[in-house]
């Protein structure tokens, strides 16, 4: 079994020659064998190799469709609910990076001539997403010595992938936009690294792929977007306020800035009137 350190010294000799592998070396394989490296604490060894050349062997279409399933099952069975009972935890490490790794596969099943995820995988995918949003506590950014968890930012990932599926219902893409903005109006943390600008990218995503009604979205918005909730003591107001108000003015800049119809903006100026009177 390779140490921590001599998959490190031969990941960066990948690095160094443009990321190819050495001819005796199978993509399949050595990619399962990459995955278990995705909760090391070590951010080179985690972020900047291990997900770094899964991901490019993923894009260059190097993973044959059955290491791709493999992949996904893996990132749902032992990557987005691994210790995730822990409030601020390092399982958060597996768990934020196997969401990195499901939206990379979730963006190759998306190619036409790829398209490898069977339609109950799928659904089960989506389910376990959503309670992942629910279930997931541990909602910070970068972590000193350890580097990225960014949990928020990178569920934003996933659920921009999704969007583009032809798979996702009009029921699971409702779910989605629920979870996307119960997520971006917590209280008991507050958003820094730009959480609120992947999230609406996501949001926009569904719009993008015509996959929400606008009546849907409005009536969404209005449901989770209630306001100033003043049963919180106040520094957990405060902190659910900016949260939910610097994401809906994120989603109205997105909305005018990818050029979608303005009417999209309207409900969500309307909300936003309810944590700034000002706008």
């Amino acid at each position: 079994m390779k140490t921590m350190e001599k998959w490190k010294e031969e990941l960066q000799a990948v690095r160094e020659d443009d990321w190819r592998l050495p001819k005796e070396v199978k993509a399949d394989a050595y990619a399962l064998e990459l995955y278990d490296l995705l909760g090391e604490l070590d951010s080179e060894l985690r972020d900047d190799l291990a997900l770094s050349l899964i991901t490019r062997l993923t894009e260059g279409e190097k993973l044959s469709k059955d290491t791709c399933r493999e992949l996904l099952a893996r990132s749902q069975r032992d990557g987005i609910f691994a210790r995730i009972e822990e409030a601020e935890g390092n399982g958060i490490f597996k768990r934020s990076f196997a969401l990195l790794m499901i939206a990379v596969l979730v963006e190759d099943h998306v190619k036409s001539h790829r398209a490898w995820m069977r339609k109950d995988r799928f659904i089960e995918l989506v389910e376990n997403l959503v309670r992942y949003a629910e279930e997931e506590h541990d909602l910070r950014g970068y972590v000193v010595k350890y580097g990225w968890a960014h949990s928020t930012a990178h569920l934003a990932d996933v659920f921009t992938e999704l969007a583009a599926c032809k798979e996702l219902s009009g029921s699971q893409t409702k779910q989605i936009f629920h979870a996307i903005l119960k997520r971006m109006a917590v209280q008991d943390y507050v958003y820094i690294h730009g959480e609120d600008e992947r999230m609406a990218k996501a949001a926009c995503a569904l719009i993008k792929h015509q996959k929400i009604e606008f009546l849907d979205w409005e009536e969404i918005l209005v449901e989770e977007m209630t306001g100033i909730d003043d049963s919180l003591p106040g520094y957990l107001r405060v902190q659910k306020q900016e949260n939910a108000k610097i994401f809906l003015r994120s989603l109205v800049a997105r909305i005018q800035r990818v050029g979608l119809d303005q009417k999209w903006t309207f409900p969500v100026i309307s909300v936003l009137r309810n944590y700034d009177v000002k706008y």
